[in-house]
Parts: structure tokens; C-alpha cells; sequence
């Protein structure tokens, strides 16, 4: 049972790191397309 949980805990933690991460890229996408305007 312990196992089971540690797997899902780390899987949720690798999970939010990478939105995190996806979160990120966009808002950068977005200030380089917004500097491409000015």
C-alpha cells in the first residue's frame, strides 16, 4: 500500500513539475511575441 502511494506522490509531483514548466514556456511564447510587435 505504501508503494502504491509513494508511486502516485511522486507521479502527481513529476505531473505538477512539468505544468509548471508548460505554464512557463507559454508565458515566455507569449512575451517574445508580444516583443515581435513592438
Amino acid at each position: 500500500h505504501l508503494n502504491r502511494f509513494l508511486r502516485r506522490k511522486i507521479f502527481t509531483y513529476n505531473y505538477g513539475k512539468s505544468m509548471l514548466f508548460m505554464l512557463r514556456l507559454v508565458e515566455w511564447i507569449d512575451n517574445c511575441a508580444l516583443f515581435d510587435y513592438l
